[in-house]
């Protein structure tokens, strides 16, 4: 059990009640923070297992179903969407499981309030974590009902739409040996031409695609709420870094009363809150190289897949043939994964647009006033500030996650689309 002891090292009280106060049992119920206690251990890796063998079963039911759909289309693209996306989740549990301390350091600080500063500067910071509160709730309920809803039609859909085609027919197989009857056609060990094996292998899709949606919708939240808890806290930042005048003045009166102010000591008060500033700043710098650790394995995934998923969309929805519901079910999936990416690429973006603003900020802090030993202070901050925060989508090559990258990803695809369509020309 050492493996699982160096997982938890991180763990502690704040940890679990913070997890649970931000994510309620989604943590648990997913598998991203199962509990590692001597007495719930065992269930623990039970549970993990589960999971693991329920998307792998899936996974390879996926691939066979790729090779065996070589003369018919849509149910080929279809597989391949599917594939990509439970390798996507295989990634995301496994990004999760190794970067545990990472993800526990991360909300030990959320569960700690964040730096701390004086109380007149923590009045004015309470309205920033109220919106960022505000912004957790909704996407906590509209992100899990999204999520929910496109899976829904994405099951339903296809057979509604090839009933009311009139495409449905009595073929239960392909010539490959592919169901046909199953809400999402599979090739499965079990078939599905009896009521015993259609209930088998409907189970055994409803496990898959349960345990897939399940992680995808944590995967996003918990996502969405570091980087919203980076961005609060580069934003209170800037907000302490505009009142360090104020703060000097509050930390004088503490210390010496509401006597007049002696430049001297003053000037020393004024360098004390300035190092705060940098130590707030130096922890910011690790969350958001914690939160790297803890995204990159599923990020690099879902870039390259991402871009691919989109292409063959395209490609199914306008070449599609035979039965029409993989087709809309194409068209619903690529429009989710082109939220996906954006919503990921907007969560950049805010990090790096908030990380850019402090030597802005800094450089209009009234540094001219100062003595020496401040401003050197102070120029070491303003030129790490330089160089902007960002959320990598490959720590290796360093691919930023912002609007940028978006904006590529859409014109790589295109390309990969205009591939497709041209080999699809030519056969």
């Amino acid at each position: 059990m050492g493996f699982l002891e160096e997982l938890s090292k991180e763990d502690c009280a704040i940890v679990d009640s913070t997890v649970f106060k931000e994510y309620g049992y989604l943590m648990c119920l997913s598998g991203f923070y199962p509990s590692l206690k001597p007495e719930k251990k065992v269930l623990s890796v039970i549970q993990f297992i589960l999971f693991m063998f329920t998307l792998l079963i899936n996974i390879s039911a996926l691939i066979i179903t790729v090779y065996l759909a070589d003369d018919d289309e849509t149910i080929l693209t279809q597989s391949l969407h599917f594939l990509i996306i439970f390798g996507l989740s295989f990634f995301i549990f496994l990004s999760f499981t190794k970067s545990r301390p990472q993800f526990s350091r991360i909300h030990r600080d959320i569960g700690q309030g964040g730096f701390k500063y004086d109380k007149d500067t923590h009045i004015f910071a309470t309205s920033i974590k109220d919106s960022s509160k505000k912004k957790k709730k909704i996407i906590f309920f509209a992100l899990p009902t999204f999520v929910s809803v496109i899976s829904l039609v994405i099951i339903v859909i296809g057979p509604l739409a090839d009933y009311f085609a009139g495409k449905l027919g009595d073929e239960i197989y392909t010539k490959g040996g592919i169901s046909l009857n199953l809400p999402v056609p599979c090739w499965t060990p079990f078939g599905s031409s009896t009521i015993a094996t259609f209930l088998a292998s409907s189970l055994m899709e409803a496990a898959g695609h349960s345990v897939n949606a399940l992680a995808l919708i944590t995967a996003n939240i918990s996502v969405f709420y570091m980087v919203e808890h980076v961005s609060t806290e580069l934003k209170i930042l800037h907000l302490a870094i505009k009142r360090l005048k104020e703060r000097a003045q509050v930390l004088y009166r503490n210390r010496f009363g509401n006597n007049e102010m002696k430049n001297e000591y003053l000037t020393d008060c004024y360098k004390e809150c300035l190092k705060e500033n940098i130590a707030h700043h130096q922890k910011i710098l690790s969350l958001n190289c914690d939160m790297n650790d803890v995204l990159s394995l599923c990020f690099s995934f879902g870039y390259f897949t991402g871009t691919l998923m989109i292409a063959i969309s395209g490609v199914l929805v306008i070449f599609g043939n035979g039965h029409i519901g993989p087709v809309a079910n194409a068209a619903f999936m690529g429009f989710t994964e082109i939220m996906q990416v954006l919503l990921i690429c907007w969560c950049g973006e805010e990090v790096t647009q908030a990380s850019k603003d402090i030597s802005t900020i800094l450089y209009s802090s009234e540094w001219y006033y100062q003595d020496k030993d401040s401003n050197q202070l102070l120029e070491m901050m303003l030129l790490r500030s330089q160089k902007p925060l960002f959320l990598y989508f490959n720590n290796i090559s360093n691919l930023p996650a912002n609007l940028e990258t978006f904006s590529n990803l859409m014109n790589t695809a295109y390309s990969y689309f205009n591939l497709l369509y041209a080999i699809r020309e030519e056969a």
